[in-house]
């Protein structure tokens, strides 16, 4: 069912006497999908639904977003302030394996630079603390670019922040398989219980026994404050394009 694309009315025609759930989703981008029960139907109903923007993404049409460097690494320099510890392959340097290269320019953090990860690794690479005091109702986003391949069924790469300075860790990624088999970019927004003067986060990998893979390579880590604008006034344009010989409509145009 789609909606006018001027009007934005839409109709459909249900069975009477059963429940509904509508899931409403946007064809443009940067609205968040919606999903509306409607209960038993005894005539016709008007069921409005307006979808929400997207401010983390704020790639809805007229909005536009500000965005401000809170903290990065791009692991050129040493030392970058990242801990590994556990049972782990974690190394910094410059890859022979997976990527083959550094997301830029040179260097990255790897389950290991030149070969697979070991089976039964438990280990963890540890950001230094952040204050993200100043930032409790701001839309603070975690992101960074990994090459990713593991065992799908049972290695697993996981991020994992805290809220309370290390007392406590709740996991907010998780990849496993051949998720990213060239560089790829991952952001996480984090919410206000995260702005701690002590943050910190983790990349958190575990592997079983069985088969081995080359593993996670991360690159260009950062902390963004991102502040979605209201857009100014705009307008639609609509219209219809048909084929110039035969007249008829072309669909997906």
């Amino acid at each position: 069912v789609w909606t006018g694309p001027v009007s934005g009315n839409y109709q459909v025609d249900l069975v009477g006497g059963i429940e509904f759930s509508f899931r409403v989703s946007p064809w443009l981008d940067g609205y968040l999908p919606m999903t509306r029960t409607v209960g038993t139907l005894t005539a016709n109903r008007v069921v409005d639904v307006a979808l929400e923007v997207d401010l983390v993404q704020c790639a809805a049409p007229g909005y536009v977003s500000s965005v401000q460097e809170i903290f990065t690494r791009d692991f050129e320099m040493w030392p970058d302030g990242f801990q590994f510890s556990g049972q782990t392959t974690w190394e910094r340097g410059v890859p022979t394996t997976g990527p083959g290269m550094a997301r830029s320019p040179t260097n990255v953090w790897a389950t290991n630079l030149s070969g697979y990860y070991d089976n039964f690794e438990d280990g963890y690479l540890t950001s230094p603390p952040i204050d993200l005091s100043g930032y409790r109702d701001r839309n603070v986003q975690l992101h960074w670019w990994e090459w990713l391949q593991t065992e799908s069924c049972c290695d697993l790469a996981t991020v994992e922040a805290t809220p309370d300075g290390g007392a406590t860790w709740n996991q907010i990624y998780l990849g496993r398989g051949d998720v990213a088999s060239w560089w790829t970019r991952r952001a996480v927004p984090l919410d206000s219980s995260y702005a701690d003067a002590n943050f910190r986060f983790r990349f958190h990998f575990t592997s079983d026994l069985s088969v081995v893979y080359p593993g996670w390579y991360i690159d260009d880590i950062g902390l963004t404050d991102v502040t979605c604008r209201t857009p100014t006034r705009g307008g639609l344009v609509v219209g219809n394009v048909s084929d110039d010989i035969t007249g008829a409509g072309l669909d997906g145009a």
